[in-house]
């Protein structure tokens, strides 16, 4: 990905106006009763996992660009569960556990309504939603009914938070790092909803996120940050130091080795850079989350060259190495540690 897709720019991505509410749904404009029924399900799903008894659950609605006539192919389902907050004991802590409970159910569960993904919420029933409409599915009516005006856009401004939260995402997808990925997607959800407190759905900051999620660029965030935390606590193999240890990488990966007795190792990577020679490529090898070494090279087409990472006294037990890329080009073919 990079900024020359901002080419492709459109805010029909984000918003497109209707005559009738998305037919999926809606019949004219009630609850078609099987979504009704399933929504339903699905909170009680949802509350009997949050394993909070006696919860003063005052509403289960639905809100959002698929509440009003401004649905778009890309949109979700905004189911939110309204909740007394003011009778818990200690209604912030509860706030905290119902938000992660949330992003928990929402990131295990992949639940679609006649192909519309759902996004699950906990809101405290004292608080007013954000939308353009609002639709309470117990009591099968309208909280707020939408209307079919059209709203102006300040496009300029929609375009800059845009470029903004692009930025933020490619510095995300290039530092492969798992915090790093994660810190920036909660940096969005947050930049979002102070964007929809302040301008509602129509501000610049939700616009801009929805143009982005609609293009894949938000599914790819959140792959990525999927597929780092799954590495962060696999183990994939326990290689001996008898045998090169495999990567053949371009990414930031690691790999654990076993030492079954003390020594000092000379330590040496087999790398190749594609690349001219006018081309710049860092890799930094961390053992045990300690730093080792740096490999920094010129690009040399598609010669493998062995360089020297240093050396390291280790006693018996389990290694962690670990490749992380300070700026990307070179491959990693394989590690050696041979005894000194």
């Amino acid at each position: 990905m990079n900024l020359k897709e901002l080419n492709s720019f459109k805010l029909s991505d984000a918003v497109t106006f209707h005559d009738k509410l998305n037919p999926k749904l809606w019949n004219s404009t009630k609850l078609r009763p099987e979504v009704k029924d399933q929504l339903i399900k699905i909170a009680e799903d949802f509350l009997s996992e949050l394993g909070v008894h006696d919860l003063d659950v005052k509403d289960i609605t639905i809100s959002g660009s698929n509440a009003a006539f401004s649905y778009t192919k890309h949109s979700d389902l905004d189911l939110h569960i309204l909740v007394d907050m003011g009778n818990l004991p200690v209604d912030e802590v509860y706030k905290e556990l119902f938000n992660a409970k949330k992003t928990i159910y929402n990131d295990s569960h992949d639940i679609k309504i006649h192909t519309i993904p759902v996004e699950l919420y906990v809101q405290d029933s004292r608080q007013p939603v954000v939308s353009l409409g609002e639709y309470s599915v117990m009591n099968d009516e309208w909280i707020k009914i939408p209307t079919k005006r059209r709203s102006d856009f300040d496009q300029t401004a929609t375009k800059i938070k845009y470029e903004k939260l692009l930025s933020l995402i490619e510095i995300a997808l290039k530092s492969r790092k798992y915090s790093k990925v994660k810190h920036i997607i909660d940096t969005i959800k947050r930049y979002r909803q102070a964007g929809l407190d302040k301008g509602g759905e129509f501000g610049p900051e939700n616009l801009a996120y929805k143009m982005l999620r609609s293009q894949g660029i938000i599914t790819k965030l959140y792959d990525l940050r999927d597929k780092l935390h799954s590495q962060r606590l696999s183990i994939e193999g326990m290689y001996s130091i008898e045998e090169d240890i495999v990567f053949n990488t371009k990414e930031n990966t690691s790999k654990w080795i076993e030492i079954k007795e003390e020594g000092v190792f000379n330590i040496s990577i087999n790398t190749q850079y594609n690349d001219s020679p006018l081309a710049q490529s860092m890799v930094n090898i961390n053992l045990n989350d300690e730093y080792l070494g740096t490999i920094q090279m010129n690009g040399r087409g598609d010669k493998w060259m062995v360089l020297l990472v240093g050396y390291a006294h280790l006693v018996p037990g389990h290694y962690k190495i670990e490749i992380l890329y300070k700026t990307p080009g070179i491959k990693v073919g394989t590690v050696r540690f041979k005894r000194v």
